[in-house]
């Protein structure tokens, strides 16, 4: 079937790819975890939509777009 050889390197190399590809995908998804906690205690302090750099507030449509967003458009950039 396509790629499948039976070269137990080929099967090493396609299955350090996967994890490696994996591991990205976690990494992004804990970051938003992060995030999302992060917004979370801000509205129980009352600092949501605060941005963390510049303490500007971050505009509706931005928070709208990213509901966790941690800073306005412009430190973002």
């Amino acid at each position: 079937f396509g790629s499948d050889t039976g070269d137990p390197e080929s099967e090493e190399t396609d299955e350090a790819e996967a994890l490696g590809a994996s591991l990205a995908v976690q990494n992004v998804l804990e970051t938003r975890l992060n995030h999302v906690e992060s917004a979370l205690r801000k509205i129980e302090q009352d600092t949501y939509g605060i941005c963390e750099h510049c303490k500007k507030q971050i505009t509706e449509r931005d928070l709208g777009i990213d509901p966790a967003r941690p800073h306005c458009k412009d430190c973002s950039e």
